[in-house]
């Protein structure tokens, strides 16, 4: 059955069964330098292994412990593929930053060229959101484009002016996006110094998983006046949907300078499935149907869905959102029919 991988992996997801499975805790490293914290799920049934998968987790302090990414995690073991979920400090720190796009192409070939995890030699990526963007960087790279076999991203930042901007300008997008939007901005603009760090990655713990004043806090105790207040207005402007991105705007343009792609794309050498949800409030749909233009444009193979069952906790299965439901199962088989064994 052709669907029946990708089937049994949305059902594990939703699955509320906790069977137990194989989870090793391992350090990624090579020749180069590069180390990295791993957790290894096998396959539930090793002879009927269906290839490797790396996830690459998002920007939040939980990396690769973050519960949704662990559901993944499991649900790709019990379809009988090896997930490899490694972590990375610096998108646990929330920075958009370079040298993820290093780590991730590291990571790449350092599971491609393992036989013992990656028997074929070809992986496949699962990532999401900004991670999407250091992904498709990654994947675009002579040294590395050979050892992919598909790519699936929920979400992606193709056109950062857009993202960053949208975010900012006070279009009603979430307090957390807009802190770890300021957060970078300042980075870039020489203006992050240890205070302005700490206070800035208080206020986006508190938007987390739900406001709990820390930044406040933090900042009552700052005894230089003028940067106390200086962090209290970029706060208040933060949760007054208040305009953050003109004053910002040649650093905006920065971000699209470092990470947008255009003839670089035509270097993939994998499929490449975009989920997207259609009432994303971080990253607008219009980031995957322009990155999908462009990949059909250089002769990517290319698969995109928009689809309005990711933004329910449980699938919903409706009349109506049945054929949402066969979008979504077509977009993801799209990715993991092209893994390698």
């Amino acid at each position: 059955m052709k669907y029946a991988t990708t089937i049994k992996f949305l059902l594990n997801i939703m699955s509320k069964k906790d069977k137990p499975l194989q989870i090793n805790s391992v350090e990624l490293s090579d020749q180069n330098g590069f180390s990295f914290p791993a957790d290894i799920y096998e396959p539930v049934n090793e002879d009927h292994y269906k290839g490797t998968i790396i996830f690459f987790h998002g920007m939040n302090k939980l990396g690769n412990k973050d519960e949704r990414m662990v559901a993944l995690f499991k649900a790709a073991a019990r379809a009988n593929f090896r997930a490899v979920a490694p972590d990375y400090e610096i998108l646990k720190n929330h920075f958009v930053d370079g040298q993820s796009v290093h780590d991730f192409a590291a990571t790449i070939r350092m599971v491609a060229n393992d036989k013992a995890l990656t028997p074929s030699g070809k992986v496949g990526l699962f990532t999401a959101s900004f991670s999407g963007t250091f992904t498709v960087h990654a994947a675009i790279r002579d040294d590395v484009n050979h050892l992919i076999a598909s790519l699936c991203s929920v979400g992606v930042c193709y056109h950062p002016i857009e993202t960053f901007t949208g975010l900012l300008d006070g279009r009603g997008a979430d307090s957390y996006s807009r802190f770890i939007s300021m957060k970078n901005l300042l980075f870039i603009a020489g203006e992050l110094d240890s205070v302005s760090e700490k206070a800035l990655s208080l206020g986006i713990d508190d938007n987390f998983v739900g406001r709990k004043h820390q930044f406040e806090d933090y900042l009552k105790t700052i005894e230089d006046k003028e940067k106390r207040e200086y962090l209290e207005e970029i706060g208040r402007k933060i949760y007054a949907q208040e305009d953050l991105a003109t004053p910002y705007a040649k650093h905006i343009q920065m971000m699209q300078d470092a990470y947008f792609i255009d003839e670089g794309l035509k270097n993939l050498k994998c499929n490449v499935a975009l989920i997207h949800s259609e009432d994303d409030k971080v990253l607008h749909t219009t980031e995957s149907k322009l990155l999908c233009e462009q990949l059909k444009r250089h002769h990517v193979p290319v698969k995109m869905v928009i689809t309005p069952l990711l933004e329910h906790a449980d699938v919903q299965f409706k009349i109506k959102y049945l054929i949402d439901v066969f979008r979504l199962i077509n977009g993801f088989a799209f990715f993991f029919d092209h893994i390698k064994r």
